[in-house]
């Protein structure tokens, strides 16, 4: 699965490491689903414009670390992933096809944090998405 962190995050850690511009990390973040082939391409890029967030009637990202229990594991060999599975409120309606996952900084719209390709599932209901742990798999 490809995955890494987006162009505007990126720009961001180097800025601190080697300019020594003054960078806050969010203190939470949302997983989103994307349900447009080639999405990745755009959540790389940060154009979430160009790329289709699910839709649904019970669809909302998912708030990650912070104050929930949800984390992601320590880094090794430069990737890190979810230690804990990541599941969405089961879908009433059917929400298209999901091929990418995205960390955002905000609960709606935002930046993209990082972004990975999935293995293409399509939503019905009732229908449960999980992101099993060990399988958000952000490569740097």
């Amino acid at each position: 699965m490809a995955s890494g962190l987006s162009v505007y995050y990126a720009n961001k850690v180097n800025d601190f490491m080697w300019r020594g511009t003054s960078f806050t990390p969010p203190a939470s973040c949302w997983v989103a689903l994307f349900m447009a082939a080639g999405s990745s391409v755009y959540l790389r890029a940060d154009n979430i414009g160009s790329a289709t967030e699910m839709a649904g009637d019970t669809y909302a990202r998912v708030k990650i670390m912070a104050t929930t229990s949800i984390l992601f594991n320590v880094s090794a060999s430069g990737h890190t992933d979810n230690d804990t599975d990541i599941a969405f409120a089961a879908a009433g309606t059917s929400w298209g096809t999901v091929y990418a996952a995205a960390l955002m900084d905000a609960a709606s719209a935002g930046h993209v944090v990082a972004w990975a390709d999935v293995t293409p599932i399509t939503v019905t209901p009732p229908d449960v998405v999980t992101i099993a742990a060990g399988y958000f798999d952000i490569n740097l």
